[in-house]
């Protein structure tokens, strides 16, 4: 079965589109997390291990409010959703 080039690059640009709207939905999520927590004073937490963390808040008198998140992280897990999104998009429209 010989590979289509137009429909891996369409295919590609719609994950592309996809996972970077995810990715930026995700940053802004994170961003909105920051005045919440502060009006809300959350003591510190760590969503994750120390190894492999997702996000990072910090509530302390020395630092004051500081919000962290991994960006490689939030990436993947957009990348993936990407795909998710992709692979039910072209069942349902292969029926």
């Amino acid at each position: 079965m010989p590979i289509n080039k137009s429909h891996f690059a369409s295919a590609f640009g719609t994950w592309l589109q996809i996972t970077l709207s995810v990715f930026f939905l995700f940053m802004l999520g994170v961003l909105l997390l920051l005045p919440i927590l502060t009006i809300l004073q959350a003591p510190s937490f760590m969503v994750g291990n120390s190894n492999l963390w997702l996000l990072r808040w910090q509530n302390s008198p020395d630092v004051g409010f500081n919000i962290t998140f991994n960006p490689g992280l939030l990436l993947a897990i957009a990348s993936l959703l990407g795909v998710i999104v992709l692979t039910f998009r072209r069942r349902s429209s292969s029926k």
